[in-house]
């Protein structure tokens, strides 16, 4: 599996349940509040799917 994005506010409660749910799955969770963008956070994304020929 690869790492899973939640793209939340600073103080979602329902994405705290989801992100300790996933994680307690043994998934890769990264969170991110959109209010950082773009003063404090860049993002950059790869698509890997290519790869796989999809």
């Amino acid at each position: 599996m690869g790492t899973i994005l939640v793209l939340t506010g600073r103080d979602d409660l329902t994405a705290d349940a989801v992100e300790d749910e996933l994680s307690s799955r043994g998934a890769s969770v990264v969170r991110y509040d959109t209010a950082d963008f773009p003063l404090a956070v860049a993002i950059h994304a790869r698509d890997e799917a290519a790869k796989l020929g999809w």
